[in-house]
């Protein structure tokens, strides 16, 4: 069975809303479980937004750096296995 989202100016809106949730709110309460959860829930809206608009993986891939930069640990296996699902879905299903 195959899903697809549409994206959408309120998916847009969504990424922001998750930049700025981890930028002014999460990172500074180092809530790891929640922030991992944040940052699953932006990769996975950025790389369903390279679909749909004209952007590349390089940029989705810069801002997963910058943002692993700024945790004071690594993601727990789950959030990287996680991390690695939507990305290979974006691969596979872009690469159609």
């Amino acid at each position: 069975m195959s899903t697809t989202t549409n994206f959408t100016p309120s998916s847009i809106e969504a990424t922001r809303i998750l930049d700025d949730l981890l930028n002014l709110r999460l990172y500074e309460t180092e809530n790891v479980d929640w922030i991992e959860k944040a940052i699953i829930t932006r990769l996975w809206l950025a790389a369903d937004a390279e679909q749909h608009i004209s952007t590349d993986l390089t940029s989705l891939l810069e801002w997963l750096s910058g943002t692993l930069e700024k945790l004071r640990d690594s993601l727990s296996g789950t959030a990287c296995h996680a991390a690695q699902t939507v990305l290979v879905a974006y691969h596979v299903q872009s690469s159609k």
